[in-house]
């Protein structure tokens, strides 16, 4: 009615009509206690907020319960004798009617003693300088600050201004959004109110307000109870018959209960209701969420004695995925992962769920959206709760009777690495109908992902779908179907015998890939013969990489045809001899064959002449391809000439490669015999690198600081640094990207870990004597302590009497403190395994000095906590 009235009044002004107010009586019309509504706003009401007065709706203040807001909104005037329509404005109801003298004021109207009225008016500070002023609560009776004439508003009907007795054209306004003030008339304020009968205040109350403590009253907190049963409250049938004006049926209730099922939980089959919990409010709020940020927000404060529902959680894991969640902080982003996969786990191991559509979504989510968690401990977690969702998936499924899947559950289903022995006896009856209506496009990915979980029997039942559908299917799009069928073994025989008749339409290349998968999964027989004898007719007119797949599929096969092996064995080498493949090719070529085992007719053969060709193009490679190629050639003799050829490569490029490819070379050579040529190439390049190190580091100036050394903190000036001058720590090792060397402190901050320091601020103390004798000629050491634990380990062996490893046992020397618990065991086993190398002795002594050092300072630090 408030807002009706509104728009009617709103209207005529658009209209142009102005209101004769000269009839108007305020004190006849102004009711006793009211609410003051700003024009245009029907929603907002004056409220007293302690001395301070503001605007507000309901939902300017949600923590404030009915009673509270609309007794704050209560309002009456004080009419005054001395001028017509003058009064006060009261923050307290009225319990008189009429004119109120000064003396009835403060008597109870039995005219008797004198002061203000009781209770809190209106006030403001208006002065001649000043034109506008807030409006407060005070008991203060002065004319100035709180005297106010009531006037019909000219421009709307039934509204009402507040003139400023003493200051002319100074208006009580709504000043938006929640402001009152005392001011002159502005562009973007109202000084028009609509002034409310109280009584009507009821007609605001919400629907909930009212439903709540019937609801409550009845025992809906916990249980569900009959709607029924609260309709039959006074309170409800006295607010429908008197503010709705009308009953509601069961429609309505469910339309209502369903649009604010955050807070009511009906059942329409029963017409039952209850009120939902706070938890359960959190858990909607959840499944509500937009974003990573909302998810992280609500789990801080999420109630923890309350497992997560299932849907909530697969929720939260979606928004969290990497390609999500690059608003939030590395923190809250970890500790929220971490409560919604251990939920995720949890719910799987007590099996709690029993919604296998749901487990399905969220082994996706994991498996397909996140990808590889850069974060260790989240990484664990989700392998974790994948083993834990494939297993309770296959248990449902082996005990669900009635099985429903959707499109996207069997997408993802397809790709489960689930017992799908025992699986598919339950799954396949159901999913047959849905495969089969299917486009071929659609079943291609299907039958990929079962082939990645070895879901043997769910991709024949796919294959049979796919091979019926090439027929009609484009040439490339059918052979790309057939791929995808051999590359899991999935209906050979069909698959043979549909490329058969593919051939003569399809690109050589597909059809290729096709025969490779089919010889690699052990197909025979007549179809599969014929498919060999159609490529190898085409082999001038293959790429390399379908060469490549060719013949390593081809080794040791009996059921190719000796004429087409015999003819890809030619074709091949006819290749190799033009020079036609660029290095890459080469280097892929021997990949593939030096995998498989290689036979004596065609795998040996070509294996060499790919070998005799990829040597003088190495320097092609880039260094990590290099690498490979030094790896795979040293596990096959054939390719011992091409083995040491790399080597020789990278001996040259020893000084620029990083700290990885250093050893990922170490471990491959090392595997040789002590005589190899190749291994003593790399051991004779890190002797080499080792010995240039120590030069330049003695040639050229820089901090001085080394590992071992101990030196004082000072000049730091941030509040955590501040706390660290004037300690000592021992230099574990230099940062080169950085520039910075870490610190592990004596005791007090940090102790336990090394801190990050500017060179500038760490002053030398001391140091060991044979730290200080190997200052100038130990290179601040990009390799670090483990890296070089291991590199002792690998080449004493096989090289203990050679230079490079008494170099690398002087530079372990110095690094014994920056060694890890893995660092320390690998070394350790070192020095037991090998008793005579150069350099041991003084290694020993040392490692057996540091170790009783490390032992004290944890027993320090023990005792300091």
């Amino acid at each position: 009615a408030n807002y009706e009235a509104m728009v009617r009044a709103m209207e005529m002004k658009h209209r142009g009509v102005r209101i004769d107010t000269s009839k108007i009586k305020p004190r006849m019309s102004i009711p006793k206690a009211f609410m003051l509504c700003p024009m245009g706003h029907p929603d907002k009401f004056l409220r007293s907020v302690g001395q301070s007065l503001a605007f507000h709706t309901r939902k300017d203040v949600p923590d404030v319960d009915f009673e509270s807001f609309f007794a704050a909104a209560k309002f009456s005037l004080w009419w005054l004798p001395e001028i017509n329509n003058m009064c006060r404005l009261r923050a307290q109801p009225a319990t008189t009617t009429g004119v109120v003298g000064m003396t009835d004021m403060n008597t109870g109207g039995k005219g008797k003693g004198g002061g203000p009225p009781a209770g809190m008016m209106l006030s403001f500070q208006l002065t001649p300088q000043k034109s506008d002023s807030p409006v407060t609560l005070t008991d203060c009776e002065l004319g100035p600050t709180t005297n106010v004439i009531a006037v019909a508003s000219p421009d709307f009907s039934g509204a009402f201004r507040f003139e400023s007795a003493f200051f002319q054209n100074h208006f009580l306004s709504f000043d938006p959004p929640t402001h009152a003030q005392m001011m002159k008339t502005e562009k973007f304020s109202s000084i028009d109110f609509v002034l409310l009968d109280f009584s009507v205040s009821q007609k605001f109350r919400t629907m909930d307000e009212v439903l709540m403590p019937a609801v409550k009253a009845a025992g809906g907190e916990k249980d569900f109870v009959k709607l029924t049963t609260v309709c039959q409250d006074k309170r409800v049938m006295t607010y429908f018959r008197e503010v709705m004006g009308k009953a509601w049926d069961f429609n309505d209730f469910e339309f209502y209960f369903h649009a604010h099922s955050d807070v009511w939980d009906y059942v329409a089959a029963q017409q039952t209701i209850r009120l939902r919990q706070a938890h359960e409010k959190m858990f909607l709020r959840i499944k509500r969420a937009r974003n990573a940020a909302e998810i992280c927000s609500l789990l801080g404060v999420s109630d923890q004695e309350h497992e997560l529902p299932l849907d909530a959680v697969v929720h939260g894991l979606r928004l969290l995925s990497p390609s999500k969640s690059g608003d939030v902080s590395k923190e809250s982003l970890k500790a929220t992962q971490t409560k919604l996969l251990t939920s995720l786990k949890d719910l799987c191991r007590k099996g709690q769920s029993k919604s296998y559509g749901m487990l399905i979504s969220a082994w996706g989510v994991l498996a397909n959206v996140w990808g590889d968690v850069v974060d260790a401990d989240v990484r664990r977690l989700q392998k974790d709760a994948l083993h834990h969702c494939e297993g309770h998936v296959s248990k449902l499924l082996n005990e669900t009777k009635e099985l429903s899947l959707d499109s996207d559950s069997l997408a993802t289903l397809s790709g489960m690495p689930l017992n799908w022995e025992k699986c598919a006896t339950t799954v396949l009856p159901k999913v047959q109908q849905l495969i089969s209506r299917k486009p071929l496009e659609e079943l291609i990915p299907l039958l990929r992902k079962a082939a990645a979980a070895k879901a043997s029997k769910l991709g024949e039942c796919l294959a049979t779908s796919a091979l019926m559908k090439t027929f009609g299917a484009q040439p490339l799009e059918a052979v790309d179907a057939l791929d995808a069928m051999v590359s899991g073994g999935f209906g050979l025989e069909g698959a043979a015998m549909t490329l058969r008749m593919l051939f003569p339409r399809a690109a050589p290349d597909a059809c290729a890939r096709v025969i490779a998968g089919l010889t690699s999964n052990g197909a025979k027989g007549a179809d599969f013969a014929a498919c060999w004898e159609s490529i190898v007719a085409k082999v001038g007119d293959l790429p390399a990489a379908s060469l490549t797949q060719l013949c390593a599929s081809a080794q040791g096969a009996a059921a190719v045809p000796a004429a087409a092996s015999e003819a890809l064995r030619k074709g091949v080498e006819t290749c190799l001899s033009s020079s036609s493949w660029g290095a890459d090719d080469l280097a892929g070529f021997v990949f593939a064959m030096s995998e498989a085992s290689v036979d004596t007719t065609l795998g040996a053969p070509l294996l060499s002449a790919a070998a005799q060709q990829l040597a003088p193009k190495l320097r092609q490679l880039s260094v990590d391809r290099l690498i490979e190629v030094l790896c795979r050639s040293c596990s096959v003799k054939l390719c011992s000439q091409l083995a040491e050829s790399c080597a020789t490569l990278l001996a040259d490029r020893f000084t620029e490669m990083a700290p990885p490819y250093l050893l990922r070379v170490t471990q491959a050579v090392t595997k040789l015999d002590p005589g190899d040529p190749v291994l003593q190439k790399i051991v004779e390049a890190w002797g080499k690198k080792l010995l240039a190190d120590s030069k330049k580091a003695a040639a050229s100036p820089d901090s001085g600081l080394r590992p071992g050394d101990v030196v004082e903190i000072s000049g730091l000036t941030s509040e955590a640094g501040m706390k660290m001058n004037g300690q000592t720590g021992t230099v574990v090792r230099l940062n080169t990207e950085k520039g910075r060397f870490e610190i592990r402190l004596s005791g007090g901050f940090s102790s336990a870990e090394a801190v990050s320091l500017n060179p500038k601020n760490l002053t030398l103390k001391g140091g060991s004597a044979s730290r200080q004798k190997h200052r100038l000629r130990t290179p601040p050491d990009d390799l670090g302590a483990d890296r070089l634990a291991e590199l002792l380990q690998l080449l004493v062996p096989v090289a203990f009497g050679h230079a490079a490893v008494a170099l690398l046992a002087e530079r372990m020397h110095v690094q014994l403190v920056g060694l890890s618990g893995a660092g320390t065991v690998r070394l350790e086993e070192t020095l037991k395994a090998n008793r005579e190398f150069k350099g041991r002795a003084q290694l020993a002594q040392a490692f057996r000095k540091e170790s009783s050092a490390s032992r004290d300072r944890s027993r320090s630090c023990s005792r300091k906590s």
